[in-house]
């Protein structure tokens, strides 16, 4: 799962030297909120308003299915793995087996 915002904003100038972030989001019912804070914490100065709002939605939504749909009674977190280099990069990352593409013959079936 990944995401990308294209900003237009010079991020070496007001990240320094930072280029790349790992969080580590344990499985817990505020997951979610920690993703948002840690979005709003770092982009808040790079990001108009409605941009992070967005972003924060995006990240905490895709966090949430990785909370939800994995079950992780195990404890495994979901990563984030923010990245300042001219763009903005999210990936939000989980241990789940991902999902397969489903074709039109296995959309008409059901």
């Amino acid at each position: 799962m990944l995401l990308t915002a294209n900003c237009g904003v010079n991020l070496y100038r007001v990240m320094e030297s930072r280029i790349r972030a790992l969080y580590k989001i344990d499985a817990q019912p505020d997951g979610p909120a920690r993703a948002r804070g840690i979005i709003a914490e770092e982009l808040s100065a790079v990001l108009s308003a409605s941009e992070l709002d967005d972003m924060k939605l995006m990240v905490s939504e895709l966090v949430t299915n990785g909370i939800v749909h994995l079950h992780h009674e195990n404890g495994v977190p979901v990563m984030v793995d923010l990245c300042f280099n001219g763009n903005i990069g999210c990936a939000v990352l989980d241990q789940g087996p991902g999902h397969f593409a489903r074709t039109r013959d296995d959309a008409r079936r059901g």
